[in-house]
């Protein structure tokens, strides 16, 4: 999930769940396409996307549902177009399925649909995009596990697929598939949103933060963990820029540029040496970041001057620290690189920077895009095919 104090990006979704029964194809990139200069790129649970200046979309990593919109289920190592003519300005993974956004406000969705998050109106797969029902103009879009959430340029948040959790904020306690958009409740006007693996967040357009969904661990910052089914205050009274949500925990940018984290930080995802709680508190080092990002055990952030600092579980090397060691406050990348950007998987990172697109962490699927799939990667690689 991508918190970003400058402009209004996509925040990627982001799922703890382990991945079962899924098909394995070793078949790797034989014709690679001509070098591709990414502008943008987000991290799903397993694979990975990124699209140029001209909207073209490329995908790589596990594709079982579809997820990779190359028209297959082969799995990619290394960056693959994605089908059809579409031109794309933002994109974000979810668990098995992707979305996309057009400079216009269409948005498209693919892959696993087994809960109607890809707002097509039905629970059948689909591996190309196809477009979102409804008709809504979208500056935003957010995957999760088994939904999908939207910002219009109305300041509107609406929701799609899986309510069993109350994800789609909708103030019913219903679980339904709902696979067309649904507005969320409440009469507030929103700037960001923000979806995790079973709960959301949004920033008001005032700088007031709200989540809903899932909250065994005290991710939606309320001082609870009560389950809510439509958007909840976040304590603290923050004057926040974006809220982005993980696995478990979720991670605030306040307008100022401080980091705060809340819910679980049993392995150091909120950045703070604690155990977790269920109020936003402020991560460690007083680093003032123009990026955030959150993951399944981990989250992320760009400081100013365009150092990257990560901090939580790091069982993949999805810190890229060289170690296989967590942390419980914010450490340095390796690489000495300058990040723009950052997204976060559930064990594998991505970021932009002035020399290009690199990933590290988990590689099992290929979802690294170095051209090849298996061991961990504990430090920024390059990702293959760039100029």
């Amino acid at each position: 999930m991508l918190l970003n104090k400058h402009r209004l990006s996509i925040l990627d979704g982001i799922l703890g769940l382990a991945i079962l029964g899924c098909k394995s194809d070793s078949t790797a990139l034989t014709t690679p396409p001509p070098p591709i200069a990414f502008v943008g790129i987000a991290a799903g649970f397993a694979a990975t996307c990124g699209w140029t200046a001209s909207g073209k979309a490329y995908c790589w990593g596990a594709n079982y549902y579809g997820q990779l919109g190359t028209g297959d289920t082969v799995q990619r190592h290394a960056p693959w177009p994605v089908a059809g003519s579409h031109s794309f300005t933002a994109m974000t993974g979810g668990y098995s399925h992707t979305c996309a956004l057009t400079a216009s406000g269409a948005a498209y969705c693919w892959g696993w649909n087994g809960r109607g998050q890809l707002g097509t109106g039905d629970t059948t797969e689909r591996l190309t995009p196809t477009a979102v029902t409804g008709g809504q103009v979208f500056t935003a879009l957010g995957t999760g596990y088994g939904f999908t959430c939207g910002l219009t340029t109305a300041h509107a948040v609406y929701c799609w697929g899986d309510n069993g959790w109350g994800e789609l904020g909708i103030d019913s306690q219903d679980t339904h598939v709902h696979p067309t958009p649904t507005l969320v409740a409440g009469s507030d006007t929103f700037a960001a949103i923000g979806v995790g693996s079973f709960h959301a967040c949004a920033v008001t357009t005032s700088g007031t933060g709200y989540c809903w969904g899932k909250n065994e661990n005290g991710q939606l910052g309320t001082d609870s963990i009560a389950l809510f089914f439509s958007p909840i205050l976040v304590d603290g009274g923050l004057s926040w820029s974006a809220i982005g949500a993980g696995d478990q925990h979720s991670c605030g940018l306040t307008t100022g540029g401080a980091g705060y984290c809340w819910g679980d930080g049993s392995l150091g995802q909120t950045g703070d040496s604690s155990s977790g709680h269920r109020v936003p508190g402020p991560v460690s080092g007083g680093l003032t970041f123009t990026v955030l990002a959150v993951g399944g055990i981990h989250s992320c952030g760009v400081a100013a001057g365009g150092a990257l600092y990560c901090w939580g579980g790091n069982t993949h090397g999805n810190l890229g620290t060289g170690l296989g060691s967590g942390a419980l406050t914010p450490v340095p990348v390796l690489g000495g690189l300058s990040f723009s950007s950052v997204t976060l998987g559930l064990v594998h990172t991505c970021g932009l920077t002035t020399t290009g697109a690199y990933c590290w962490g988990d590689n099992q699927f290929g979802q690294l895009g170095t051209g090849s799939a298996g061991a961990d990667v504990l430090a920024p690689v390059r990702v293959a095919n760039q100029p």
